[in-house]
């Protein structure tokens, strides 16, 4: 097996355990990783969105915004919210149990379908993160009634509660005021820009209605704040992935082209293969053990990619 088709069929064998059963149909053929980065795409499409919908299984630290009020809730959403903190500080695990309801619904969706001339599903647009990195969870167990969100975003082990609000919230600009206002120093590390000299008029003031069609569109939103241009470097696409993941894809191929440069000789018909050596220690370090076929010369390059596998391991092991 070359060292490509390698990376693909580990990250499938995560995805086949990720995908709702109804989405399996919808996963890459191998085939595809030789004319297109797309087979390798949908994978990494699934990995990063499985990612991003979970909390990890660290003690986080809580910094609570100005603008987070609780007197509103309901009497069982207050403890859910003292619940879900208590969760959060211990670095329980099981606060992305579905029976504890905290992780939105839309987090187990991965493809929409439709009609097309040459295909029949696309990328589902994540509104559990969307483009700012703003993720929430819910406080009502899914009681749409009620509706209540805490918005929040997270940088290290540090989570930063922002707002309750509702699912509109995810269409306007209120969580990113706050962000602005209070945690300005966590706009780069979560992608988020400014451009002062964007030439703009006057603030197209969007719609609720506006913001979510053009997302669902593959379209992009940006706001302006005291007289800033916000945008997010990590964009959707109109195909509705994320550049981040684009991104990823890239550098895995990079360092694949990196790694075998200097290994792989001029007119030579010598295919490079995984060692029979290579394990999930290698794995879990991002290392690939590679031979030449037919010569007994092992050497090893790096994907860094690959150190996320052992945490989606732990992930789909432990969840309930």
């Amino acid at each position: 097996m070359n060292v490509v088709e390698y990376i693909f069929h580990q990250i499938l064998e995560r995805v086949k355990r990720i995908l709702p059963e109804r989405e399996i149909q919808y996963m890459p053929d191998v085939s595809g990783i030789y004319s297109s980065y797309r087979a390798l795409t949908d994978l990494v499409f699934v990995t990063e969105r499985y990612l991003q919908t979970k909390v990890l299984p660290i003690k986080w630290k809580i910094i609570k915004s100005s603008q987070l009020k609780t007197e509103g809730l309901s009497k069982k959403s207050k403890e859910n919210y003292e619940s879900l903190i208590t969760h959060l500080e211990e670095g329980d695990i099981n606060v992305n149990s579905n029976s504890l309801g905290f992780i939105p619904k839309s987090s187990k969706r991965y493809f929409d379908t439709f009609e097309g001339d040459n295909e029949k599903w696309r990328y589902r647009v994540d509104f559990t993160n969307q483009i700012f990195g703003i993720r929430h969870f819910h406080l009502d167990n899914h009681n749409t009634r009620e509706d209540s969100l805490l918005y929040y975003v997270t940088v290290n082990d540090v989570m930063y509660f922002l707002s309750i609000g509702g699912h509109n919230d995810l269409y306007t600009d209120r969580n990113l005021k706050i962000l602005i206002h209070e945690f300005d120093f966590l706009l780069p590390v979560l992608g988020i820009a400014s451009m002062p000299d964007m030439p703009f008029g006057e603030n197209p003031n969007y719609s609720i209605d506006d913001v979510r069609k053009m997302w669902v569109s593959g379209l992009n939103v940006s706001f302006i704040i005291n007289d800033k241009y916000y945008t997010s470097t990590k964009l959707q696409t109109f195909s509705r992935v994320n550049t981040e993941i684009i991104r990823i894809i890239q550098n895995i191929y990079y360092q694949i082209q990196t790694g075998l440069k200097e290994h792989i000789e001029e007119n030579s018909n010598t295919e490079i293969i995984v060692s029979e050596n290579q394990n999930f220690e290698n794995l879990k370090n991002g290392i690939i053990k590679l031979e030449k076929m037919g010569v007994d010369d092992e050497f090893e390059i790096s994907v860094d990619y690959l150190r996320i596998l052992p945490l989606i391991d732990y992930l789909i092991e432990n969840m309930n």
